[in-house]
């Protein structure tokens, strides 16, 4: 624990639970920039349990017990909708205001980031300061420099909103009070930056990742993923899936090669256990792993020198006997696979061209190599779904569970969330009987089948989760009205008076204003638009040859 005296403290806050915030690769990154800055004090802090929040009158820092309100800067680590709630939740266990507006210069500087802030950050708009937006490699340390050289760390020396401003200069740092919307209707008509704020705000992308080590900070076995030492090989992901951020907010598609992941550098030169720290075995982390020339490389190394790797999904269409080797022989057991849909006509409406013999070959490799266990995820709701797209999940997971001597396969069913970004950001969300009638149909064709077990997600927190990914600030009434509800979303939503409806079910014009349009992710949105029409067509490609890759070929340039 580093000495808080002349130093800038950092609560840097998860808002969940300790579990969940430590299983997070992001925050940890984050965690170790910050104390890697001589003039920086970071220490992490958590949303209590819910039974003891009513007990608690002062949340502290885990490090030394500091009041996190007695931080210079509380920086959240947002990675869920769902979690917005639990961001005021936490400001409101530190003593801290909840609005931006109603905070001065007594009080921390209150900032947040991460993938959910990438997104859209307007729905958490009121109440935070300062939003991080893009990679935090270089953005982060590059902002807590520039609130030392302010000189925040002494309270009331320098006014909030010179503060403010000041911050706003750094690429990929986007401040809500100086960007005014103007509504119209259930939409924005217009965004306004106020006193030259840059509009839109330029996410911030770390060119060269190799440099920089992505791998767990503290390893606990009090985490989702139990003693594991996560690492990063690959960031972004090529394929371009339309319903999938990863594959469009993360251009460009930055792959570690075996001798830029630091664990595995660092085991063959001074042990594995120096370089697990205690960790029992590697996560590799990243949203297309197996697309990764290295992949099996580097699953290979960990396994020549024993220590046993984890990989978090595989694309059927790169699973072979020797990425089905690798896995096995590192000691792990299950394979997670993620057709989304289970007929090739939908497969198609959402870019995702593998094929059922893929699908076979895949499980084949896996189950050749001693893999046994699979899990398959599915979504339901997309857009052209029909009764006979979801009855063709089970039928799928039958065939494969018949034809490999598979012993177990998890069927994981869930509710297409529309995301800003994608292709299927114009998309209404399919009404909740609809989902959840194909969710028991799933369930009903596979009764019975000896190892066949269904995990389906809520359909009314999917339908909340899709109201924040796509809101603007005006569901800060909203937000304010859980805390009120003791997290009760449907009765905050009947006080507030929202017509969740309105929101969820209506098909965006194609020119309309977007609340997320504040930032700018390098995308095209023609390209984006065009690529939605194919697939309301159900076309894979533009016959004319133009496909997604177009919004993605930019991206690369120009961020690249």
């Amino acid at each position: 624990m580093k000495p808080h005296a002349g130093r800038l403290l950092f609560a840097l806050a998860f808002p969940n639970t300790y579990k969940v915030g430590m299983s997070s690769l992001g925050f940890q990154v984050v965690y170790a920039l910050l104390n890697g800055m001589e003039q920086v004090a970071c220490e992490r802090v958590f949303l209590p349990d819910q039974d003891d929040q009513p007990r608690i009158r002062q949340i502290r820092t885990v490090e030394s017990g500091t009041p996190v309100a007695d931080a210079d800067v509380v920086g959240f680590s947002v990675y869920f909708e769902l979690d917005y709630a639990n961001v005021l939740a936490m400001l409101e266990l530190a003593g801290i205001p909840l609005r931006s507006a109603d905070r001065d210069e007594g009080h921390p500087l209150v900032v947040a980031g991460g993938p959910a802030m990438m997104i859209n950050p307007e729905p958490l708009a009121e109440f935070v300061d300062a939003v991080a937006v893009g990679d935090g490699e270089e953005l982060v340390p590059e902002l807590a420099s520039r609130i030392l050289e302010l000189g925040a760390e002494a309270r009331g020396v320098v006014p909030r909103r010179q503060l403010l401003q000041a911050l706003a200069d750094v690429e990929g740092v986007y401040v809500p009070s100086l960007y005014k919307p103007v509504y119209g209707g259930l939409g924005v008509s217009e965004i306004r930056p106020v006193q030259g704020a840059p509009y839109p705000v330029r996410r911030r992308v770390t060119r060269d990742l190799g440099r920089y080590d992505v791998t767990s900070a503290i390893v606990t076995p009090n985490t989702e993923f139990g003693e594991t030492l996560l690492t990063e090989v690959a960031r972004g992901c090529a394929r371009g899936c339309r319903f999938c951020f990863a594959g469009y907010g993360y251009r460009p598609v930055r792959y570690r090669r075996a001798e830029d992941v630091h664990p595995l550098v660092l085991a063959r030169a001074l042990g594995v256990e120096q370089a697990l720290r205690g960790a029992r075995r590697v996560g590799l982390v990243g949203s297309s792993l197996s697309d990764n020339p290295s992949c099996v490389q580097i699953a290979a190394a960990f396994a020549d020198l024993g220590v046993e790797v984890s990989l978090s999904s595989v694309r059927a269409e790169t699973m072979d006997r020797q990425l089905a080797d690798a896995i096995a022989r590192s000691g792990q057991h299950h394979v997670t696979l993620a057709p989304e849909a289970a007929t090739t006509r939908l497969r198609r409406v959402i870019r995702k061209p593998i094929t059922d013999e893929q699908l076979h070959r895949a499980v084949d490799s896996a189950a050749s190599a001693g893999i046994r266990d699979f899990k398959l995820y599915f979504l339901l709701g997309l857009p052209t779904e029909t009764d006979e797209d979801a009855a063709a999940i089970a039928d799928l997971a039958l065939a494969l569970m018949r034809e490999h001597g598979i012993r177990s396969v998890t069927v994981s069913l869930s509710p297409l969330v529309p995301k800003p970004s994608t292709p299927f950001q114009w998309h209404p969300m399919e009404r909740a009987p609809v989902i959840e009638a194909r969710r028991r149909l799933v369930e009903r064709r596979l009764a019975g089948a000896r190892g066949v077990k269904v995990q389906a997600g809520s359909v009314r927190l999917a339908e909340v989760q899709a109201l924040l990914s796509r809101g603007d600030r005006r569901l800060a009434e909203v937000l304010e009205a859980v805390r009120r509800h003791a997290g009760d979303w449907r009765a905050a939503i009947r006080e507030v008076g929202l017509d969740v409806d309105a929101h969820l079910r209506r098909e965006r014009a194609r020119d309309e204003l977007f609340p997320w349009d504040v930032l700018d992710l390098g995308l095209d949105r023609e390209t984006l638009w065009r690529e939605y029409q194919l697939a309301l067509r159900g076309l894979l490609r533009d016959p004319r040859g133009r496909s997604g890759s177009e919004p993605l070929v930019q991206a690369r340039e120009r961020f690249g």
